[in-house]
């Protein structure tokens, strides 16, 4: 019985990022930016929404629904 061996290959040297690897870490990074600040805004439409389901509870006019949606942003 015999066995044939080949030699092993050196380690691949690690491999430097391309342009292209460039550009899609670029376009992760935006992408998740723009979700973060999605997020944010969803969460402040919905605080906005509960305070002016509050004011017209209150029996506010619209002219001080507006003010106070003002002065809170």
């Amino acid at each position: 019985m015999t066995t044939l061996t080949t030699p092993l290959a050196t380690a691949p040297r690690a491999l430097a990022p391309t342009a292209f690897d460039r550009a899609l870490l670029a376009l992760s990074r935006a992408l998740a930016r723009f979700a973060h600040g999605r997020m944010e805004a969803r969460a402040a439409r919905l605080s906005t929404d509960r305070a002016r389901g509050a004011a017209r509870d209150n029996g506010r006019s619209l002219v001080a629904e507006a003010e106070f949606t003002l002065r809170v942003r």
